[in-house]
Parts: C-alpha cells; structure tokens; sequence
C-alpha cells in the first residue's frame, strides 16, 4: 500500500511540475530546472509503481493479468517509453496527461478487487509474446497522446490560434516525425506479437481471443498503409492524424474487449 501511495504522490508532483512549466518554464527549484524535476520525480513513480505491481501480478509459475493489472502494467510501460523518448525527443510535454492518468490508474489498483485473470508462462516463447503485445500496447499509447497534441497543433495553425501549450511545442513537421517514428516502433511489436502468437499459441482465433486477433491484424494493415503512404506518397497533417487514430483505437479496443471477455468467463 506504501508503494502504491509514494507512487501516486510522485505521480502528481510531475503532473503538477508541468503545469509550472508551461507558466514559468525558466524557474528553478531546488537549484534544477522543472524539466529535470518532473524526469526525476517521474521514475521515482515509476519505481515505486513497479515495485507495487510486481507482486500483484507474479504467482508462481502464472502472471495474474487482470484487467486492471494489465491497464496498470501498461501505463507503466508508456511512462518508461516516454522517458527512453525523451533522451533525444521533446516527448516529456505528454506527460501533462499521461501522468495524471497514471495516477488515477493506481488509485483504481488499490481499490478494486483482484480478479484471478492468470496466464501460465510455460516456456520462453509465451513470455515473449505477452511481453512484445504490451509494450506495443504501450508505444500506441504513449502515440495516441502525441496524435492529439498533432491534432491540437495542426488546427491551431491553420487556423492561428496558437495558445501556450502550444507555443511549447516543436514544429509541425518535428512532431509528425516523431508520430511517425513512434508507430515504425510499435509497429515492430505488434509485428513480432502477431507472428509470436500464430506460431507459439495454440489458437488465435479461439472464441476468447477471436476478437482481438482480428482487431490486432486490422490496426496492423492500418499502420502499415500508414507507412507505406507516407514514404510513397508524403502523407502528412490530416490523412497522417486519422488513419493514425484508427489503427490505434482499433488497437486499444483489441485490448479492452479482449480483457473484458475474459474477465466475464472467468466470472
């Protein structure tokens, strides 16, 4: 329980931090600028989230992945993806929202009951499998903050209503390249989910998991036209924004209905 309120706590300081920010982005706290404080209080989230999940989720030989465990181990995977991204990206602006739903994420982890949602990891390749789908699950995430950011962006100047969330960001055509980059990488592992499971699992299209493997390969043909258009053809501002939104919609809906469904059999 420790763990899980220093968690939410860190949560919010970086949450707040950004807020700071976008009024008064050149203040220093404790010697430091903002932008290293809410990196910094943003792992210490992180390390206590993860060291709350753990146990949660690790049974012996199974991993408890109930619905709310996995939204849980997911929004931790988009936090840490934000993080490597920020090394040589200006991503950190997305944590003004991912953080704070963090935060409320937790608080639903320490409140709601623990369903029995367990997967018997028997062997290296099952492991794989589940690993590559989350933190795809978690790179389409962290991409659905950033195509509404575009979004936001790409209106205001066109219509020129540039607001100081705005003005923080990078330019137009930065911001598609990093959308861009970021569906390549999860694009990759949703690849290596998708072969993983038609090779290591017994059933893909078993009448539990039916809907999303489809769902999965539909966003997977979604992104890849994306790709595709977009290096053939130039595809940028508008035709980028919506075919990116539906394959990650499709993508996220995969997993909601699929942990749904679960949860009710088991139920």
């Amino acid at each position: 329980m420790l763990f899980s309120i220093l968690s939410i706590i860190f949560y919010l300081v970086a949450s707040y931090l950004f807020i700071i920010k976008i009024n008064q982005p050149k203040l220093l706290i404790w010697g430091a600028d903002i932008s290293t404080q809410i990196v910094v209080f943003s792992i210490l989230a992180l390390f206590f989230h993860f060291f709350y999940l753990y146990p949660l989720m690790m049974m012996d030989s199974a991993i408890n992945l109930s619905f709310i465990n996995t939204l849980s181990l997911a929004s931790f995977v988009v936090v840490f993806i934000m993080l490597l991204y920020s090394i040589k990206h200006q991503v950190m602006v997305l944590g003004i929202g991912i953080l704070p739903v963090n935060a409320i994420i937790m608080i639903f982890l320490m409140f709601l009951p623990q369903a029995a949602d367990k997967v018997i990891i028997m062997n290296l390749q099952s492991g794989f499998h589940i690993f590559s789908s989350i933190v795809a699950f978690g790179i389409f995430s962290l991409s659905l903050m950033q195509v509404i950011l575009l979004s936001i962006q790409n209106y205001a100047l066109h219509h020129h209503k540039a607001g100081i969330i705005i003005k923080k960001l990078p330019a137009l055509f930065v911001m598609e390249h990093l959308l861009i980059n970021m569906i390549l990488a999860g694009q990759i592992f949703l690849s290596l989910s998708l072969l993983s499971g038609f090779l290591f699992m017994d059933d893909m299209f078993s009448q539990h998991i039916a809907h999303k493997t489809i769902l999965s390969i539909i966003s997977w043909v979604v992104f890849n036209i994306l790709l595709l258009g977009h290096v053939i053809f130039g595809w940028r501002g508008k035709t980028l924004i919506i075919l990116s939104t539906s394959g990650i919609l499709t993508l996220i809906a995969a997993f909601l209905v699929s942990k749904f469904i679960l949860q009710n059999m088991i139920n």
